[in-house]
Order: structure tokens, then sequence, then C-alpha cells
């Protein structure tokens, strides 16, 4: 459902000109490169380290946005 949806989305913006295609080829590139490699990071690692890790990165985030983002 997301990508038929994405697809009305972008032809929406390109239609009014905010589609810079080097910019989307730029993250479409860093995307696949990041899927790929964290993939392969992820296997490699124990399910206990990932769970740790990802635990961390929620913590992580959780207090930017209680503390640093500004509203």
């Amino acid at each position: 459902m997301l990508l038929p949806l994405g697809i009305l989305g972008v032809y929406a913006h390109y239609q009014k000109g905010n589609v810079d295609f080097k910019v989307v080829g730029i993250m479409a590139i860093t995307f696949i490169v990041g899927a790929w490699l964290g993939t392969k990071i992820s296997l490699s690692i124990s399910q206990a380290l990932l769970k740790k890790i990802f635990a961390l990165v929620l913590i992580l985030v959780a207090g930017k946005m209680l503390f640093l983002d500004k509203q």
C-alpha cells in the first residue's frame, strides 16, 4: 500500500517542480548501501547485542526529543 501512495505523492510533487532527481538518486543509492550494510552487520552480531543497541538508540532518540527539541 505504501508504494502506490508514495508514487502518487512523488508524481504530485514532480508536477509542481519540487523533485530534484539528483538528490533522489543520491538518497536511493545511500538507502540501498545502508540497507545492505545494516543487514550484514545485524546478521553478524548476537541477538542480545542487537537488542541492546536498539534499546540504546531508542533511549538516545527519546532523550533528544525530551530535552533538545524546541517547540
